[in-house]
C-alpha cells in the first residue's frame, strides 16, 4: 500500500478526513476492501485516537465507509445520491440561496441542450411523452404533479447518457423536490394552480417537439422561458 506523511498540527479534524479519503484513493481501495485498524491509522497520520474517530464517524455518516463486526473498517459502495440525505437540513438553513440554486439549474440544463438534441433516442422521446401525459392526467384528477415535473427535467438530462451529469442533476433535483415539499403550504387557489400546471405542461410539449425536431434555437428559447417561470413560482413559494 502507498504511504502518506503525517498530518500537520493544525485543523487536524479536517485534515484527517482528507487524508483518509486520499488513503482510499492512493491505495485503490474499493467496495468491501478493509482499511487498517484504528491504532495503525493513528500512527500513519500521527494524530490522536479521538481526532481519528471523529473523522471516521464523518466518513461513515457520508456513506463512504462502515464498521463491520469481525471485519473492521470497510469501504462502502459510495453513491453521489448518498449526499442527498443531508438536503432537508441544508434547505432549512439555506433558503436565502434558493435563487442561486435556480440559476445553477438553468445554467446546467441550458448548457446541456445541444447534447440533448444530438444524443436523444426514440426511447428518450417516448419517456418524455409519457411524463407529459401523466401530468395531464394529474391535472384532471387533482393529484400531486410536482414530482412529475422534476421527472420530466430528469428525463431531459438523461438524454445525454452521461452518468456524472445524471448524478449532479440528481442532487439539484432533490434540493428542489424537498424544498417544494417543505414549503408547499401555498395559499394559491386550485384554479390558479391548475392554470399554472397547464401552462407548464404546454411548455413541456414544445420542449419535446423541438428536441424531436432537433431544433436547437427554438428549444433554447422555450427552455429559458420555461425555467424562468418555474424559478419565479418556486421563489414565490419560499416567500409565502
Amino acid at each position: 500500500m502507498g504511504k502518506l506523511g503525517t498530518l500537520k498540527k493544525t485543523n487536524l479534524y479536517e485534515q484527517a478526513i482528507d487524508s483518509l479519503l486520499n488513503y482510499i484513493i492512493v491505495n485503490g481501495l474499493t467496495e468491501g476492501d478493509k482499511l487498517p485498524a484504528e491504532h495503525q491509522l493513528k500512527d500513519i497520520f500521527g494524530i490522536s485516537r479521538n481526532t481519528l474517530r471523529e473523522a471516521l464517524k464523518s466518513l461513515q455518516l457520508l456513506g463512504i465507509i462502515e464498521t463491520k463486526q469481525h471485519s473492521g473498517i470497510v469501504v462502502k459502495d459510495f453513491s453521489i445520491s448518498d449526499l442527498t440525505k443531508f438536503v432537508p437540513y441544508s434547505l432549512r438553513v439555506e433558503d436565502k440561496k434558493l435563487r442561486s440554486l435556480c440559476e445553477a439549474r438553468e445554467w446546467m440544463e441550458q448548457g446541456l441542450l445541444p447534447v440533448i438534441v444530438e444524443r436523444r433516442t426514440d426511447e428518450d422521446l417516448a419517456k418524455l411523452a409519457d411524463i407529459i401525459a401523466a401530468i395531464d392526467r394529474g391535472i384532471e384528477d387533482g393529484s400531486e404533479i410536482a414530482e412529475l415535473d422534476f421527472q420530466f427535467h430528469q428525463a431531459m438530462v438523461e438524454c445525454c447518457n452521461n452518468t456524472f451529469i445524471n448524478n449532479v442533476n440528481t442532487i439539484l433535483r432533490d434540493f428542489f423536490t424537498l424544498y417544494v415539499r417543505e414549503k408547499q403550504a401555498s395559499t394559491k387557489p386550485d384554479s390558479y394552480m391548475n392554470k399554472s400546471h397547464r401552462i407548464t405542461n404546454n411548455d413541456h410539449r414544445l420542449i419535446l417537439q423541438y428536441i424531436t425536431e432537433r431544433n436547437l434555437p427554438l428549444l433554447q428559447k422555450i427552455h429559458k422561458k420555461h425555467l424562468n417561470a418555474l424559478a419565479l413560482q418556486i421563489t414565490q413559494i419560499g416567500a409565502e
